[in-house]
């Protein structure tokens, strides 16, 4: 018996769904330059955001290392093969998995979070703090505080993860993997 005889057919019509949908994509991307342009503008920025932005210095990498970042990186490069498959509920939950790692790692970089909590959380003996906790903190902060007054970064922020939510938490029918799409 071969291995493909024992897959059942659902698994193997979204395994030739999904091969045909990202040959697609790339092809897609072969031919619009603009396309092109757009990914790896977000691709630079992501390299830029994630290695340029996060803090090198000894005492952040004593706290938790570059883990919150790396993953993130993973995460994001998962989002957009998901994307590509065509499978866009993964991609929204990879796309939220990123934007929670990133914003995790600069919760514990911040100077008035305990060195101890940043032990914990990197050694998997504490829960990751909630969205609502993160946000609050930092919020509190000049930096976030400023890009918040002018732009109203905070609720940006906020609704923009409540949104992805909805879909990996598949919020009533309105977010159902028949039909999603990319927001």
């Amino acid at each position: 018996m071969k291995i493909d005889d024992s897959i059942p057919w659902r698994v193997q019509e979204w395994k030739e769904r999904t091969d045909s949908s990202y040959v697609k994509s790339l092809d897609l991307l072969r031919r619009d330059s603009g396309l092109q342009e757009r990914v790896h503008q977000i691709d630079d920025a992501v390299r830029v955001i994630l290695f340029d932005a996060a803090p090198a210095d000894i005492e952040s990498l004593r706290k938790i290392e570059f883990f919150p970042f790396v993953e993130a990186t993973d995460d994001f490069f998962l989002a957009l093969a998901s994307a590509m498959q065509g499978s866009y509920k993964s991609a929204y939950f990879h796309a939220r998995s990123f934007f929670e790692l990133y914003l995790v790692g600069i919760y514990f970089l911040s100077p008035d979070i305990d060195e101890a909590d940043a032990s914990g959380w990197m050694k998997s003996n504490q829960d990751t703090p909630f969205f609502r906790k993160i946000t609050s903190t930092l919020f509190r902060k000049p930096y976030f505080s400023r890009a918040n007054d002018e732009l109203g970064f905070r609720n940006q922020i906020e609704n923009f993860y409540y949104r992805m939510s909805d879909v990996t938490h598949t919020k009533a029918s309105s977010f159902r993997i028949v039909g999603l799409r990319i927001l």
